[in-house]
């Protein structure tokens, strides 16, 4: 699993903590978790709750990262090459994305038919419905939104400061994250207009980031609501 480092590096971008070199690779043990960890950044830290208009977003501004982090790191690291084109073609092709307003672009689609032919070891773009295997991995476990958490756990492991809108969110566990920070939601005082800072810990891992919910799509995520609601660039 390659998540872990993916937070790793976006808490300290100066550390020693590397993503694998994944380049040329055919082995789907090693590819499935790269992928996964695309999906991870688009879907769990930048909150786009879909992914093929989050990416069509970013293609049609020119891959600009805005300075975030979690733009940056896909630029970084699923764009070698221009392979995050690989990715953007699968969230574009997902049933759940077969929306007339997603972007599929005849022009895209030529450059990546060129780009990456069918023959190639390293695109494993071809093959079944869900050619990167996104969610396979463990189970897909860590692409649910209905992870299991206890709300008295949470409530022990919570720590929250109203006049300052922060809080501290502490979990002995990494999988169920997601839903332990929506159960934080829930018992975090309302603020009306205002939004709680959520600091996620997991033991085995360290600081996740910190976290805000929308009020807009009611998602928890990270950076600028601008990127996480997509708004055209002026």
């Amino acid at each position: 699993m390659l998540i872990p480092i993916v937070h790793q590096i976006l808490a300290n971008p100066e550390g020693n903590h590397h993503f694998p070199e994944w380049l040329g690779m055919s082995d789907l043990k090693v590819l499935c978790p790269v992928w996964e960890a695309a999906y991870y950044v688009c879907r769990r830290l930048i909150g786009w709750t879909d992914v093929g208009k989050g990416l069509q977003w970013f293609y049609q501004n020119e891959l600009q990262t805005l300075s975030d982090p979690r733009l940056k790191l896909l630029k970084s690291i699923w764009n070698r090459g221009n392979h995050l084109s690989m990715f953007a073609m699968w969230a574009w092709t997902q049933p759940i994305n077969r929306d007339p307003n997603t972007f599929r672009g005849e022009e895209f689609y030529r450059q990546f038919i060129q780009e990456f032919p069918s023959d190639i070891a390293q695109g494993p773009y071809w093959g079944g419905t869900n050619p990167l295997h996104i969610g396979h991995c463990l189970g897909g476990g860590w692409l649910s939104t209905h992870l299991p958490s206890d709300e008295l756990d949470v409530r022990e492991n919570l720590l929250s400061n109203k006049e300052s809108r922060r809080a501290t969110l502490i979990l002995d566990h990494f999988r169920p994250w997601p839903e332990a920070l929506q159960s934080a939601g829930r018992l975090l005082p309302n603020l009306g207009n205002q939004s709680w800072y959520v600091d996620v810990i997991v033991k085995p891992i360290g600081w996740l980031g910190t976290f805000r919910q929308s009020r807009v799509t009611k998602i928890w995520f990270q950076g600028k609501h601008r990127i996480h609601e997509p708004m055209p660039l002026t």
